[in-house]
């Protein structure tokens, strides 16, 4: 059961981070939304939290420069 509480609650953190990138007048009010849209809300969510892997190429590639 608390498993399920923690996924719902970080599928509606993701989701609340999604609406809030997406410009004000191309938001749905919450009661509207239907599976799609709390789908693409969540990816947006998420792709505005993690960073750019060509941003973070650099980082990398200087972290593991001496690994072999």
């Amino acid at each position: 059961m608390a498993t399920l509480f923690f996924i719902a609650l970080v599928v509606a953190t993701f989701a609340a981070f999604g609406r809030g990138s997406t410009p004000r007048h191309e938001r749905l009010p919450v009661g509207a939304w239907h599976f799609a849209d709390v789908n693409a809300n969540v990816r947006r969510g998420f792709r505005a939290v993690t960073p750019h892997r060509d941003r973070m190429e650099p980082i990398l590639d200087g972290i593991t420069a001496g690994v072999r």
